[in-house]
């Protein structure tokens, strides 16, 4: 009903979002999409100390990520976009799909997904059942009231799953023409660029492998991921749009 009655209230103040504690040591992806998920978002990260993580030359580590669907659909249904809101990183793994390739991805779990007490990091919590408030607690006053943030809520209770950060192999080609292309759309992951030698197999280039090293470099894959829609401009994502709320 919110979705179709198109009542979309103005994002709160990124910078809040951006500089919310978590729990101690908790390294925190930000990855900023638009409401049109043809154009790729951005994927930024801040360390365990609190601090965002920066490239060899002294900038703000970032890389485009897609959110998109293969099938565009809405986040609260399976194989639709990625949702928005938090998620649980716990760990890196590889994967047997060979459309997702052999660079490591990083593995993420929804409310409803898993218990209460892994999603807070807490294990003193007794309860065992989700509502709505556990997930509120994790956001800052200015945004609990923000009902897009609450998608991967009702999506993992809708039954949503399975949903992860990872490269792949897909060839892009495929997509020439589309606005996100070279990206290549997934089945409702956020998905890096890679491309691929089409004679021997060889990695010739990888975001993914750039942001999970990054992810090592912050202290590892503990603490969560933050899906944002910053707004509806039809391009792509820029550190430009980022940088004025890290400050």
């Amino acid at each position: 009903m919110y979705r179709l009655g198109n009542t979309y209230s103005k994002t709160p103040p990124l910078s809040d979002l951006l500089h919310q504690p978590y729990f101690k040591n908790a390294v925190v992806l930000f990855s900023f999409q638009r409401k049109n998920r043809d154009y790729a978002g951005l994927v930024i990260v801040r360390d365990s100390a609190g601090s965002f993580v920066k490239d060899n030359l002294g900038n703000l580590f970032a890389v485009p990520q897609l959110a998109r669907s293969i099938f565009n659909l809405p986040g609260y249904l399976t194989y639709g976009n990625t949702p928005q809101g938090i998620f649980r990183l716990f760990g890196i793994d590889v994967s047997t799909n060979l459309f997702i390739g052999p660079t490591p991805n990083l593995q993420m779990t929804m409310p409803y997904e898993t218990s209460l007490q892994h999603f807070m990091n807490d294990s003193s919590i007794t309860d065992t059942l989700w509502n709505k408030d556990w997930y509120k607690k994790l956001l800052p006053a200015s945004w609990q009231n923000y009902f897009p943030i609450m998608q991967t809520y009702y999506a993992g209770k809708a039954g949503r799953n399975e949903i992860i950060a990872h490269g792949t192999t897909i060839d892009p080609a495929y997509y020439v023409g589309q606005p996100y292309y070279p990206h290549t759309p997934s089945l409702g992951c956020l998905c890096t660029k890679e491309l691929w030698d089409a004679a021997d197999g060889r990695r010739l280039s990888s975001n993914q492998q750039q942001l999970v090293a990054a992810i090592q470099q912050a202290g590892g894959a503990n603490g969560y991921c933050i899906v944002v829609e910053l707004n509806d401009e039809q391009r792509p994502v820029t550190t430009a749009d980022i940088l004025p709320f890290l400050k």
